[in-house]
This record gives C-alpha cells, structure tokens and sequence, in this order.
C-alpha cells in the first residue's frame, strides 16, 4: 500500500438515489491526482417477499451514522454547508479517508 496525502477540495456532497435504484452518498473530490467520487455506499437494499420486491431501511442507520460523521469533519451543522477544502488520504487512484483542511479529524468508513 503506498498511501499519500494530499490537499483537495469537495466540489459536491450528495445524498442520492442510483441508477439501480440504491440508496447512496457521495463526496465528488478534486486534488492534484483529479477528481474521484468518495462513498458510493449502498444504504438500502431490495429483497423479494412472497413475490414482491420491498425496499429495506437496514442500512439507514449507517448512513445517518456517516452524515453525523462528514458533518463533525468539516464542522458544520448542514449537509448543504459540506464542501471546500479539505485533506485526502490516497492509495493511488483509490480515496481512503477525507479529513478536515487544518484540524485532525477524519471520515474513513
């Protein structure tokens, strides 16, 4: 693992639902390597009940639990208020961790 650090800067934080219809969030993140996606995690999932597809919540607390996390980052109390500049924790093309631009704090989920 060769991990680099770097300055970066988030051009948006969204809340989404996908292309396959999965409940996601994601950091679109631009540093000195270009500008990678960040989260992309699958909150929910669809499961087959008698036949019929129901979506599941399962995962929502994980992702109330990573929007508290981003927002004690970078030290905001709005999800609209994420963005700017911000550390970036790399291995190669690959986004481990996003941290604050000056305090040492991080998300690495």
């Amino acid at each position: 693992m060769n991990v680099t650090e770097h300055n970066g800067r988030i051009t948006s934080a969204s809340i989404f639902i996908e292309d396959h219809g999965l409940l996601t969030l994601m950091l679109q993140i631009e540093d000195n390597l270009g500008s990678n996606g960040f989260g992309g995690y699958q909150y929910d999932f669809r499961k087959v009940v008698d036949g019929h597809a129901e979506w599941s919540s399962k995962g929502c607390s994980d992702l109330a639990s990573h929007v508290r996390q981003i927002l004690t980052v970078f030290g905001v109390d709005r999800w609209e208020s994420v963005g700017g500049y911000c550390r970036v924790l790399r291995d190669g093309n690959k986004i481990l961790a996003v941290g604050h631009i000056v305090e040492n704090k991080w998300w690495a989920p």
